[in-house]
């Protein structure tokens, strides 16, 4: 007889153990450990990305904080608050997300060179006074009072204006005030549905003060804007923002008193007896041809400040008289106002690399003649809304193409 040394059992068999812990299935230790193991990694990966998550979030919300508490840091306890953001923002090493402090005097950037901290950075010669545009459309009135005021405001400074309040006054004729308010022009609160003023754009507005009014004398509607002054008078009738051909425009609200009328590139432009248009542009950052020497690439030619213009124009004298006309008499301006005069070098580079037709210098053309011939122009990079300029002897006012 042997005991079975499993479950102690008295037994008659050539074997070591009994039958019934024979027949027992057989637990696979590895199997368990792995399992185990598996069910650890999934635990130390959850926690890893919970605090992670955690740690994001909380970075996040110290960094907008940040940013809000700039944005409307006009107390001692606003300040206070700020600096010590500041520091902790900097600890994050990370920067904020905008970091324009509605200065259009400054420019504003951050990076690791900057220790992460937001710098407003002076510019030179900058003029405030010159970033903002007011242009009146048209007034309303009923009976004895304005009763609506629609006009337009450019930024035209490079940089967008994320809050913007300005005050208004309302004079009568007599010159006396007869209304004091506000508006907001752009914000970044968005409960507000406003948004900033972008760079280069240009936004209607209506303000309806219904104030009192004297017929005599102009009205006026002074603004207080960037510490600065704009005035803008009334007009109650005929404008140029009418829709009618009237006052002494040459064309729907454009031309005489209005300002210029702006033609397309297709149009055909009738100026002191020359017919003049446009039959192509060009837009190219260097004007010359590349060449082999001793295999190694070589450029000759001239290549742009920013971008160069190159206008394709064709000139017809439609009067009874030789006409004399000089390409210096165009310039191109963008919408900052900036001018650019005719680039002479990159236009004789243009006529010994190309020879395009003439038109290089003063031409004097004949009655019926046609003569076609390249403008050259250095524009900055992405430069937004450019427009070819003559004047107009006859009209006594400047011409306008648009080069978009």
């Amino acid at each position: 007889m042997k005991i079975c040394p499993k479950c102690s059992r008295r037994f008659e068999s050539s074997y070591d153990i009994c039958t019934p812990c024979r027949e027992k299935p057989i637990k696979d230790k590895n199997k368990k450990i792995s399992v185990v193991k598996i069910s650890k990694m999934i635990i130390i990966i959850f926690i890893t990305i919970s605090l992670y998550y955690m740690y994001d979030t909380h970075n996040s919300r110290i960094i907008n904080e940040y940013e809000v508490n700039v944005k409307n840091n006009n107390s001692e306890e606003n300040e206070s608050k700020s600096i010590i953001l500041e520091k902790k923002v900097e600890e994050i090493k990370v920067c904020p997300f905008n970091c324009n402090d509605n200065d259009v005097c400054t420019n504003d950037y951050c990076s690791d060179q900057t220790n992460y901290k937001c710098v407003n950075e002076k510019i030179i010669e900058c003029k405030i006074t010159s970033s903002l545009e007011f242009e009146f459309n048209n007034a309303q009135k009923y009976e004895t009072k304005i009763e609506k005021i629609w006009f337009e405001i450019t930024n035209r400074y490079e940089k967008n204006i994320e809050k913007l309040r300005c005050d208004y006054e309302i004079f009568n004729g007599e010159g006396q005030r007869r209304k004091k308010s506000y508006l907001l022009i752009a914000s970044n609160d968005r409960n507000k549905n406003i948004g900033p003023l972008l760079s280069g754009e240009t936004k209607s507005y209506i303000i309806a003060p219904y104030s009192e009014m004297v017929d005599q004398g102009p009205h006026k509607v002074v603004f207080d804007c960037l510490n600065n002054t704009y005035e803008m008078f009334l007009e109650f009738g005929q404008t140029c923002k009418d829709g009618i051909l009237n006052q002494d425009e040459t064309n729907i609200d454009c031309g005489g008193i209005c300002n210029p009328c702006v033609f397309d590139m297709n149009d055909e432009l009738i100026i002191d007896d020359f017919s003049i248009k446009i039959n192509d542009m060009l837009s190219l950052d260097r004007i010359g041809k590349i060449y082999d020497e001793d295999g190694e690439e070589k450029f000759q030619g001239k290549k742009a400040d920013g971008i160069f213009y190159i206008i394709e124009m064709e000139i017809t004298n439609i009067g009874n008289l030789e006409k004399t006309i000089s390409p210096n008499e165009f310039e191109v301006y963008d919408n900052y106002d900036r001018s650019y005069k005719l680039d002479s070098e990159g236009l004789r580079t243009y006529n010994n690399y190309y020879q395009p037709h003439k038109f290089n210098n003063i031409e004097s053309i004949s009655p019926k003649e046609t003569v076609r011939g390249y403008l050259v122009y250095d524009l900055i990079t992405n430069v937004k809304n450019p427009v070819l300029i003559i004047f107009s002897k006859s009209d006594n006012e400047f011409k306008h193409i648009s080069l978009n």
